[in-house]
């Protein structure tokens, strides 16, 4: 754990109006990096090149969790609106 950059995406006008917060969740098996912001927005991102393969419009406020069962068949997050998914 050095603290160095791994990697940065340019996701457009959210990324420039500081969206995001440290919401990130890694696929298990290599498939997706999820990336939510403070708009309640879901990024799902290509881990490789890092390009938004989707995105959804995901809670009603900021995403505050994010978190992938250990198969990688699930989803979870927690959001300022009370709900976790």
């Amino acid at each position: 754990n050095t603290g160095r950059e791994l990697a940065s995406a340019n996701l457009g006008p959210s990324a420039t109006e500081r969206e995001y917060r440290p919401s990130v969740a890694v696929d298990p098996k290599g498939e997706a990096i999820y990336a939510a912001g403070t708009r309640g927005r879901l990024h799902v991102l290509h881990p490789e090149t890092l390009a938004v393969r989707a995105a959804f419009d995901w809670h009603l406020g900021y995403v505050s969790g994010l978190a992938v069962s250990a198969d990688g068949s699930r989803l979870f997050s927690s959001g300022a609106d009370g709900c976790v998914k």
